[in-house]
């Protein structure tokens, strides 16, 4: 549970300090070429938001993708362990 607790908060500390949401709307439709409806239309105000995703610590996240890589194993047998705690929850209810 301890190395269950403390990827969770590296991770988390990961996401938190290394990457930037930016959220941006789309151009809407009525501006758009070829655009045959009216101006004044919901459709015609419809425009596409995006959310751009920045990283703004490089070695942070190179550091995280190598602990996580190197993990690997240990990740996946907590996974497991976890699959089989559940069904043993489930077989004595």
């Amino acid at each position: 549970m301890r190395y269950k607790q403390a990827v969770r908060n590296f991770i988390n500390y990961v996401v938190q300090n290394s990457y930037a949401l930016e959220h941006e709307d789309g151009i809407p439709n009525f501006l758009k070429p070829g655009f045959s409806g009216r101006r004044g239309s919901p459709e015609a105000m419809d425009g596409k938001r995006y959310t751009k995703i920045q990283v703004i610590d490089k070695k942070l996240e190179d550091l995280a993708a190598m602990l996580l890589s190197s993990q690997m194993r240990q990740i996946e047998l907590v996974s497991r362990l976890e699959e089989i705690r559940g069904l043993l929850v489930d077989l004595l209810q």
